[in-house]
């Protein structure tokens, strides 16, 4: 855990919606909103010295972890996160740039395909 954990608070509609334009507050909530976890002395030592400019409001950790469940326990590992260590490991980034890029070019074809068949079935139902 770091001193300061930066993120979003995507129930602010939910748990604290007083402090939304729409409610009378002062946020909008279109532009998105960030959460700001104060986790040691130190950040809030930093906070204090470096966040003038940041406007904020106190609100409950339970709420923002509410929908935040990484707050709760750890984010679990994925397949496709290991497959780019592997490849990380054994061909530097290049390998991991290959597999992304495998992978925008199977998305081109399969969004081609359903295109074509799309328009060939709109065409045969008109």
């Amino acid at each position: 855990m770091g001193d300061i954990t930066v993120g979003d608070y995507w129930g602010v509609q939910k748990y604290d919606p007083q402090l939304l334009v729409e409610q009378g507050g002062t946020i909008n909530s279109k532009e998105g909103v960030s959460c700001l976890l104060i986790n040691t002395e130190c950040g809030q030592h930093l906070v204090e010295k470096y966040g003038a400019k940041i406007e904020s409001y106190p609100v409950e950790f339970s709420n923002i972890a509410q929908v935040n469940t990484q707050l709760n326990r750890p984010t679990k590992h994925t397949r496709l996160r290991n497959k780019i260590f592997r490849k990380y490991k054994a061909s530097g980034y290049a390998g991991v740039e290959a597999i992304f890029e495998r992978d925008q070019r199977n998305q081109k074809f399969i969004w081609g395909m359903y295109d074509r068949i799309c328009g060939m079935f709109c065409r045969k139902t008109r």
